[in-house]
């Protein structure tokens, strides 16, 4: 059903195209639009990008997301409000 749903919004909202091959049992075929191909790229950056900070991200998840570089702007925000 999720991936029905999917299918659905995906096609509605111009990202795929869904062809009814007539065949029993049924057999349905999904494309990508050019509005869909466009996104590729885009999406394969994103791959890209999670990918290379997978190691950072599970480390942050592991200690409760206090990264040393969140540590470092928390730091630096106190610094800057403290009275002086």
């Amino acid at each position: 059903m999720a991936l029905t749903r999917s299918l659905r919004e995906l096609e509605r909202n111009g990202l795929v195209d869904r062809s009814d091959a007539g065949q029993l049992p049924l057999r349905v075929e999904y494309t990508l639009t050019p509005t869909g191909q466009s996104l590729v790229p885009v999406l394969g950056a994103l791959c890209t990008w999670a990918i290379e900070h997978m190691d950072e991200v599970y480390r942050a998840r592991a200690s409760g997301g206090a990264t040393p570089q969140r540590q470092q702007q928390s730091a630096v925000a106190s610094a800057s409000t403290s009275p002086r």
